[in-house]
């Protein structure tokens, strides 16, 4: 079924097949409150879910006096690779896992075996928490629904910029899983790239914080 969705500021149409971003379809047990914790008796937030965030850096710091004692590599949906903290021996290579991100949570895949920090790289209190291991319908939702998600939004996200004679082409679209952040990858041969001119419009019309990132060839997201 083909949907005619409108950014309000300036009626752009822009035709796509349903909705781009419907966050109505998010697939995710609550991600503070593990199916299985991976420490026993994991401290409550305020609102009573198990492994909460930290509320504030200093607890961050405290994190591998809380049993969270060792670091795992993880590669989220986006393609990155970051290190969080984690219990020790509780994370095989290859389990899918919830983490914390920067004002939310994401869903990767652990790429090494996990191990004590080393303090010669990143400070440790810079590493946000492993949450839980995912759920088999988390991670169809992150391979297969999110991935629709992804393709939909690259090509309305091609389209604004040529709505807005912006000279670049959209390389890679990545919707973090708890769809409140779209990255947003771009090439463009021009010096200056008059990204703001559509800034608005992509706000409106995705409902979620959008974040750009040049890149400096086409093929590399």
């Amino acid at each position: 079924t083909v949907s005619v969705l409108y950014c309000s500021l300036y009626s752009i149409e822009i035709m796509v097949a349903g909705p781009v971003i419907d966050k109505k379809d998010l697939v995710c047990h609550d991600p503070y409150a593990p199916l299985e914790p991976l420490i026993g008796g994991a401290k409550r937030s305020r609102a009573g879910s198990s492994l909460a965030s930290f509320e504030d850096d200093s607890e961050m710091e405290t994190a591998d006096t809380m049993g969270f004692d060792e670091v795992a590599s993880v590669q989220l949906r986006g393609g990155s690779t970051e290190n969080f903290w984690t219990p020790a021996n509780m994370l095989s290579v290859g389990d899918h896992v919830l983490v914390q991100v920067d004002r939310g949570y994401d869903i990767g895949v652990v790429m090494k075996e996990s191990a004590p920090p080393s303090r010669e790289s990143n400070p440790p209190q810079q590493y946000l928490r492993v949450l839980r291991i995912a759920t088999e319908k988390e991670i169809s939702f992150s391979t297969s629904t999110l991935t629709q998600m992804d393709a939909k939004a690259l090509s309305c996200a091609q389209q604004l910029f040529t709505r807005h004679n912006i000279t670049a082409t959209v390389t890679s679209v990545t919707l973090q899983y708890d769809m409140r952040k779209l990255c947003i990858s771009y090439h463009s041969t021009m010096e200056s790239v008059p990204i703001r001119r559509a800034i608005h419009d992509f706000y409106q019309f995705f409902s979620t914080r959008v974040v750009f990132t040049r890149v400096p060839h086409p093929t590399k997201c």
